[in-house]
């Protein structure tokens, strides 16, 4: 995603209504939205990463 000119990636889990209103007042250049691959899911488990909002 590009987002204010900068270029983001993250994994997401959740209402994607509150994901889409988090881009109110940001221009968006940009945007990929798919399935995260099993070693994405298995890094975010391993490093700590897990949340509410992301896998």
């Amino acid at each position: 995603m590009i987002k204010d000119g900068v270029e983001e990636s993250f994994v997401f889990r959740g209402n994607l209504d509150e994901l889409f209103a988090g881009f109110a007042g940001h221009h968006i250049e940009d945007i990929v939205i798919e399935e995260p691959e099993l070693e994405e899911i298995f890094m975010h488990y391993y490093e700590g990463g897990m949340n509410n909002d992301a896998i």
